[in-house]
């Protein structure tokens, strides 16, 4: 007989499962449905969140995003990592999320507007993951336009040219028109999430709005 021929070495690098620290964690049923009933807006009340939550939504997340679906799911399950890792977990470990003055609570706000962008969401899922499997998405996203969505009529505009609600700190609009034509919408959630002022511009028959003034956090935390 004559010789066996070698082998090829493998030349496929080993998955990456974005911050799950087992196969199985990033494949685990019971934390994806979890994603199913968010998707299917029944809520988060249902379950008891740990940081291993966490890291299986983001790490769905991005597998989905590099995979190239980047959609209106993608966007909504940022929204529960986010939920997640800046309300949930903190509040269980008794630290202050709900005060406007709370790190928590500023940063929360902050990135679930970011999201609503293509250049957020990219700048979300670099810094969520431990990995570096975004890294080359988030150098690129430094060439995109800053840029930031109304809450209106959902357009995006630019970033700095942006109008903030002074009431809750949190929706922003292009005009002062788009906010006045939202604040039927919005009064009531701006007296109940806002800062304590917001009880006097909830209660005024037109919005408070100021400038945005959001830096933008390209940096992995």
């Amino acid at each position: 007989m004559g010789k066996k021929s070698k082998g090829k070495r493998s030349t496929n690098k080993s998955p990456c499962y974005h911050g799950c620290l087992t196969k199985k964690e990033f494949k685990c049923g019971e934390h994806y449905k979890v994603l199913e009933r968010w998707d299917r807006r029944i809520g988060t009340e249902f379950f008891m969140v740990d940081r291993t939550v966490g890291r299986f939504v983001i790490a769905r997340i991005t597998d989905d995003y590099l995979k190239g679906k980047n959609n209106n799911m993608v966007t909504r399950r940022l929204l529960l990592l986010l939920f997640i890792r800046y309300k949930l977990i903190p509040r269980q470990e008794g630290k202050d999320v709900d005060s406007p003055e709370s790190e928590y609570y500023k940063n929360y706000y902050k990135y679930c507007r970011d999201v609503q962008t293509e250049r957020g969401r990219i700048n979300c899922m670099a810094r969520e993951i431990p990995c570096d499997c975004m890294e080359e998405k988030r150098i690129a996203a430094k060439s995109m336009e800053k840029v930031a969505m109304c809450y209106c009529c959902f357009h995006e505009f630019l970033k700095e040219k942006m109008l903030r609600c002074k009431g809750c700190n949190h929706v922003q609009y292009c005009s002062t028109e788009c906010s006045i034509k939202d604040w039927p919408a919005h009064k009531e959630s701006c007296a109940a999430y806002g800062s304590s002022s917001a009880s006097a511009s909830a209660s005024a028959s037109l919005p408070s709005l100021g400038e945005t003034m959001d830096a933008d956090a390209e940096e992995k935390v």
